[in-house]
C-alpha cells in the first residue's frame, strides 16, 4: 500500500469517483460535466496535494485523497479499504498543523464510520454555509 502524486494520466481516474459519488441518494449538489472536472482537475494538479493510493493485492489504484492548503481533506475509495486508506494517511497530518479538517454531508454514513474507524474523532465546531 503506498500514496503516490496524482499525474494528468489520473483524471480518468478522479472523474470516475467524482460521478460515483454524485450518484449516492445523500448528493443533493449540481451535476459535474465532464469539462467542469477537466478544468478542476487541471488547477488543482498544481496547486494543492492530490494522492492516488494503490494496494497492488488489489491490482493498483484503488482511492483518491484532495488535501487543501489548510489541512482540509477530500477522500474517495471503496467502503471496505477507506479506513486503512485514511489510516496510512494519517502520518500526513504532521504537514498541516497534525490535524485534518473535513467537512461530510450529513447523510454520508459511510465516510463518517470509516473515520470514526480509522482512528479520528470529531470535534464541535462553528461551521457557516453560504450558498447564492
Amino acid at each position: 500500500m503506498s500514496f503516490r502524486r496524482a499525474t494528468p494520466a489520473d483524471e480518468d481516474f478522479f472523474w470516475q469517483w467524482r460521478e460515483a459519488a454524485e450518484a449516492q441518494p445523500w448528493y443533493e449538489g449540481r451535476g459535474t460535466t465532464r469539462a467542469e472536472h477537466h478544468a478542476w482537475f487541471v488547477d488543482r494538479l498544481s496547486r494543492i496535494t492530490m494522492l492516488v493510493w494503490e494496494r497492488m493485492d488489489y491490482g493498483g489504484p484503488v482511492g483518491i485523497v484532495r488535501i487543501d492548503s489548510n489541512g482540509e481533506l477530500a477522500f474517495e475509495a471503496s467502503h471496505l479499504l477507506m479506513p486503512a486508506m485514511l489510516r496510512e494517511l494519517l502520518p500526513h497530518a504532521t504537514y498541516y498543523g497534525g490535524r485534518f479538517k473535513v467537512t461530510l454531508d450529513k447523510d454520508d454514513k459511510a465516510k463518517a464510520k470509516a473515520l470514526k474507524q480509522a482512528g479520528f474523532r470529531e470535534y464541535p465546531v462553528k461551521f457557516f454555509c453560504y450558498r447564492p
